[in-house]
């Protein structure tokens, strides 16, 4: 059986894709800064002590522990914290992905970068790989930046880039997540503003983990890759969707538009990505909505 190396373990992607790969029989690592804070919720999955920043560590860890693959999701993802510390921003996530990335070419080992639909300024939406990336976020031009590094260096050409949608999924037991985050304050009587006018492809966690598992097994590298639910929503007609299946009051949902909240700092229209390229050449299919909703309640319960 494999053996993953997942930076960014604590994250929201980190989190699931060591479930989703352990239940499957995989043997998975996961990184965090500090691992402590992890261990004790997944005793399955071992948490080691990465930060992406110090190269000699990362590729201590590389080389002791020998991965099949390494999945590099540690990053500064939160768009308003970018725009606040861009040099924090930057660090992280173009020189950390640089550190993880040169651990990954001295021990030769495949490297899966996940990046984002925020590559793109939202005006065209319907994205393919083609098309001209032009962030408008700090995090979205770190992340350009970092696959532009993968793509111009000459030393290693086994990584490939997923440009993921906008995930959804069961959140971690430390923090929110998309969608629970509205779930929550819903229950509890709160008012939740969601915008009616940004549009994305929103996009079962399990499936980014099953498709780039299928690009590492198939040896599709040096190629990037959009990795999109099957339909274009914006958030309000996604949290209302959720709520109906999950039985949630919906009362409290506030439909605004990005103008009524001009310093919201991701003013994308329409970043919503065709992941034709992986329907066809993997024949990988995303998981209908409400399906997916499914398998979430289902965990929940399992969990309760």
């Amino acid at each position: 059986m494999k053996t993953i190396l997942i930076t960014g373990g604590s994250g929201f992607f980190g989190w699931n894709a060591a479930r989703f790969f352990r239940a499957r029989g995989y043997t998975v690592l996961a990184c965090a800064p500090e691992p402590e804070r992890y261990n004790m919720f997944f005793a399955e999955v071992p948490f080691c002590r990465v930060d992406v920043l110090d190269a000699r560590t990362v590729v201590d860890v590389v080389m002791q522990t020998k991965p099949d693959y390494i999945i590099h999701a540690a990053a500064h993802s939160t768009p308003s914290s970018c725009e606040r510390n861009p040099v924090r921003a930057h660090e992280i996530n173009v020189i950390g992905t640089g550190n993880v990335f040169g651990a990954a070419a001295a021990t030769r080992i495949p490297f899966v970068f996940l990046s984002t639909d925020l590559v793109f300024d939202g005006e065209k939406g319907n994205y393919t790989e083609n098309d001209a990336a032009m962030p408008n976020t700090v995090y979205g031009d770190t992340k350009l930046q970092a696959e532009r590094m993968l793509q111009n260096q000459t030393m290693f050409y086994d990584w490939v880039v997923i440009r993921s949608s906008l995930m959804f999924g069961n959140g971690m037991p430390w923090t929110n997540a998309f969608p629970q985050f509205a779930e929550r304050a819903l229950r509890n009587g709160e008012t939740v503003q969601l915008f009616v006018d940004q549009y994305r492809t929103p996009v079962f966690v399990d499936d980014v983990a099953r498709a780039l598992d299928l690009l590492v097994d198939r040896k599709k590298f040096g190629e990037i890759f959009h990795c999109a639910g099957p339909e274009r929503l914006n958030r309000v007609e996604f949290v209302r969707r959720y709520c109906q299946f999950m039985d949630i009051p919906q009362e409290g949902i506030r439909e605004v538009t990005m103008d009524e909240l001009p310093d919201y700092p991701t003013r994308v229209r329409d970043v919503s990505l065709s992941a034709a390229k992986l329907r066809q050449s993997m024949h990988w299919r995303p998981t209908p909505i409400e399906v997916a909703f499914a398998e979430m309640k289902e965990m929940q319960q399992g969990e309760a």
